[in-house]
C-alpha cells in the first residue's frame, strides 16, 4: 500500500481502456465547477488540434467531453481573448525561439526572455506562423477569481474522500470560512462517520489528508501528529480482517517523520492516541448498539503503548523499524 491507496481508480481506468471507453464522448458540463476549472486551465492556452490535446481529468472530472467545443463556446462568450505574442514565445523552447531569431538572421546570444523581446521587437508577427493562444479576458479573470474555491478544493476532490456536493454544502453553511477550514471540517466528519462504520482504511487516509493540509499550511508541530497517526492505523487493524502480515510502515512516511523529528515533545504522542481513541470509543459504541451495522469493527492494538512509543522513537530517530522483530509483542489478536 503507498500513501493513498488509489488502487481501484488504476484498476477502473484499465478496464475503462480495455472495454473501448471513450473520454470524450457526452454532453458538456455547464457548471461553475466544472466553468470555472475549465477556465483556469484554459488560460495562456491555443485551441487544441483534437479533443486528446486536453488532460482527461477534463472530461473525468470536469465531465467535459468535448472540450475543443467548450473552449470555443467560452471564447465566443467573451471568456478568453486572443493573447500577446510575449505569451505565445514563452510557450516555446529556447531551441525553438533560436531557430526563429537565426531565420531572420539575428542574434540567439542570451537568456530566453532576451529571445523573446528580440522576436518581439524585430520580426513580423506573420512572419512566424504561430498559433493563436488564448487568455482570460476581463470578464474570464473575474469569473475565475469569484468562483476560485473551485478550483482550490479539486485538488481534494481528487482524492475521493468527499464529494463535490458535501464541499458545496459546508460551503453554504460556513462561507465565511476558507477552503482549507472547510475541507477540515469535512474530514471531521468523514472521521467520526467511518469511526461508527468502520472503515480502516479510510480513517488511515483521513489521518494522512489531515498531516499534508497541515504541513502545507506551516503547521509542522500538528502535522508531526496525524503523520504519526497514520502510522498507527498502518500498524493496528481490526480483528476480523487484519492480522499482522498486513501491517507495514511506509519508507516515505518514516523519514517524513525524522524530517519533523525536532517539533516532537511529549505532547505529540498523548494526541496521537487521543486521536486513535477517539475511534476506539466511537466504534464501540456503535457497536453495543441493537440496530448496529453489521460491519461495524472494533480497532485492537496491536502493541502496548511502550512498544508504540519505542516503535515512534526509532522513527524520529531516522532508526528502521523491523517488525518482525516486534512480533514477539503484537497482540495475539492479530494472529487469530
Amino acid at each position: 500500500m503507498g500513501l493513498f491507496n488509489k488502487k481501484k481508480l488504476k484498476v477502473k481506468l484499465k478496464a475503462d481502456n480495455n472495454s473501448g471507453y471513450d473520454p470524450w464522448v457526452g454532453n458538456n458540463s455547464s457548471s461553475t465547477y466544472s466553468i470555472a476549472n475549465f477556465l483556469d486551465y484554459l488560460d495562456k492556452k491555443p485551441i487544441g488540434d483534437s479533443n486528446d490535446s486536453y488532460p482527461r481529468y477534463v472530461s473525468y472530472d470536469l465531465n467535459i467531453h468535448n472540450p475543443i467545443k467548450m473552449h470555443n463556446q467560452l471564447l465566443c462568450d467573451g471568456y478568453l481573448i486572443p493573447a500577446p505574442l510575449s505569451v505565445v514565445l514563452q510557450s516555446l523552447s529556447v531551441a525553438e525561439l533560436k531557430s526563429i531569431l537565426q531565420q531572420h538572421n539575428l542574434s540567439t546570444v542570451g537568456k530566453k526572455a532576451v529571445l523573446i523581446q528580440s522576436i518581439i521587437d524585430n520580426v513580423a508577427t506573420d512572419n512566424i506562423g504561430l498559433k493563436t493562444f488564448f487568455t482570460l479576458s476581463s470578464k474570464g479573470k473575474a469569473y475565475v477569481n469569484k468562483f476560485h474555491y473551485y478550483i482550490d478544493v479539486r485538488p481534494y476532490l481528487s482524492k475521493g474522500i468527499f464529494s463535490l456536493q458535501e464541499f458545496e454544502e459546508q460551503k453554504n453553511k460556513r462561507s465565511y470560512l476558507s477552503v482549507e477550514d472547510l475541507v477540515w471540517f469535512i474530514y471531521n466528519d468523514k472521521y467520526s462517520y467511518y469511526s461508527i462504520n468502520y472503515h480502516h482504511e479510510f480513517l488511515r487516509n483521513i489521518n494522512y489528508e489531515r498531516y499534508e493540509l497541515l504541513l502545507n499550511e506551516g503547521k509542522k508541530k500538528d502535522a508531526l501528529v496525524f503523520l504519526l497517526a497514520t502510522i498507527y492505523f498502518d500498524i493496528n487493524g481490526t480483528s476480523k480482517f487484519h492480522n499482522y502480515a498486513d501491517f507495514y510502515i511506509n519508507n516515505t512516511l518514516a523519514s517524513n517523520v525524522f524530517e519533523l523529528s525536532q517539533e516532537y515533545d511529549e505532547t505529540v504522542l498523548k494526541k496521537v492516541y487521543r486521536i486513535a481513541q477517539s475511534a476506539i470509543e466511537m466504534s464501540i459504541k456503535a457497536a453495543s448498539k441493537p440496530q448496529s451495522h453489521c460491519n461495524t469493527l472494533i480497532l485492537y492494538e496491536t502493541f502496548s503503548r511502550d512498544i508504540l512509543e519505542d516503535i515512534f522513537q526509532k522513527l524520529l530517530h531516522g532508526n528502521n523499524v523491523d517488525l518482525d522483530y516486534y512480533k514477539q509483542y503484537a497482540n495475539p489478536k492479530c494472529f487469530s
